[in-house]
């Protein structure tokens, strides 16, 4: 299977004792970790704390699977709150699972991360229609893109 390179933010204490070093969140690059540290500074200034520097944290380099999925990590937005899963998303991810076994062998937080994206696509599609119910809508939508295999590409729905 194809991996592709991401990066675990750790917080390395490194004004402090040492001790604390914590893994704070996996990043795609550099331009990515700066822009998380924006916001991570944003949100401490916000509770009354000092910013912290990039010389804080380190970037470790970690091999994970290319899914199809990886597509969506840029292109498309998200509907909903990406930190929630309600029923609909929740069914769309049982079923995609069941026609792609590389997505169901991914970790749990990285299945999470992507199929808010998989199922944004969805919304978007014909396949989502008003005549029939969301179960019959989505496998309808799952049939036509694995049979074609254009699953994950934007704009071939």
């Amino acid at each position: 299977m194809e991996t592709k390179n991401y990066f675990i933010v750790q917080y390395n204490d490194k004004f402090g004792d040492g001790n604390n070093t914590t893994f704070e969140c996996i990043v795609k690059d550099k331009n990515d970790f700066i822009k998380w540290l924006k916001k991570h500074n944003e949100e401490r200034e916000a509770d009354g704390n000092e910013p912290e520097g990039e010389e804080e944290f380190s970037l470790i380099p970690i091999g994970l699977a290319n899914l199809k999925a990886d597509l969506f990590f840029n292109s498309a937005p998200v509907s909903r709150n990406p930190l929630t899963m309600d029923y609909n998303v929740y069914l769309f991810s049982c079923l995609v699972k069941l026609y792609d076994k590389s997505f169901a062998s991914q970790p749990y937080d990285i299945q999470f991360d992507v199929i808010h994206g998989y199922y944004h696509q969805f919304e978007l599609s014909e396949f989502n229609t008003e005549d029939k119910g969301l179960y019959e809508c989505i496998i309808d939508y799952l049939k036509h893109h694995f049979d074609n295999n254009t699953i994950g590409f934007k704009g071939n729905y």
